[in-house]
């Protein structure tokens, strides 16, 4: 199951709009100066991992509850075991899932309402103990 974003076209277009600007500004350090030098190759460098993380996003999205397991689709994600959690915290939009060595927060203010219902649902069926 995946758990989304919510729909912020506004973010994505700027974001969007932001790493074309870089490409450009990118491709203009490298080809316009008489003298090339790595250093102006950095817009680009920083446009080309922008314009990923934009369409990973949008791939991947928020949350992937798999076999067990919850996992933030990030650069550097470290899956935790559904069997693992002891309790649960609901605290100002975000829950806190504790295990006996580590914690894992989830921002429910950047989730859609639909897969926010499905992850409710997924924890509740979990026999931990709630504050």
């Amino acid at each position: 199951m995946t758990i989304e974003f919510k729909n912020k076209r506004e973010r994505q277009t700027i974001g969007l709009f932001f790493g074309i600007v870089w490409i450009i500004m990118g491709l203009l350090k490298i080809f316009v100066p008489e003298k090339f030098e790595w250093t102006n190759t950095w817009f680009l460098i920083l446009a080309i991992i922008f314009i990923y993380g934009l369409f990973y996003r949008k791939k991947k999205q928020y949350l992937t509850l798999e076999n067990g397991v919850i996992s933030k689709n990030s650069l550097f994600h470290k899956p935790l075991k559904v069997s693992e959690i002891k309790r649960i915290e609901k605290k100002a939009k975000k829950y806190i899932l504790k295990t006996d060595l580590r914690k894992f927060t989830i921002d429910t203010k950047i989730i859609a309402e639909e897969s926010l219902s499905k992850l409710n649902t997924e924890l509740n069926k979990l026999n931990v103990e709630w504050n």
